[in-house]
């Protein structure tokens, strides 16, 4: 399961964190993950300033990639758009996603 996490990487990581979850897991795989409602191939705006109270953990909660449904659907996962929203920053639109695959 991985939950607000894949956004938060490079894309080339996030591809390969994705693909290790398929390797290893044993039932289903479980991602949750915003996806732009504008245009899914561009992160979902994140500036975070002082995350938490915590000074300097700011660039661990920016978003660095968007994974969009195209590739999760294209490796056989369940896709399924649970809401959309403004993002806080901007205002623009986004959806929260959840991925499923069964193994």
């Amino acid at each position: 399961m991985c939950i607000d996490g894949v956004e938060h990487l490079e894309y080339d990581i996030a591809v390969a964190l994705i693909e290790n979850m398929e390797r290893v897991a044993k039932n289903k795989i479980i991602i949750f993950t915003p996806e732009s409602a504008d245009d899914p191939s561009i992160p979902t705006l994140n500036t975070p300033h002082t995350t938490w109270g915590i000074a300097g953990g700011d660039e661990y909660q920016m978003h660095k990639c968007a994974v969009p449904r195209t590739f999760f659907a294209g490796r056989g996962y369940d896709c399924e758009q649970l809401s959309k929203i403004p993002n806080a920053y901007d205002g623009t639109p986004y959806f929260e996603m959840l991925y499923v695959k069964t193994i």
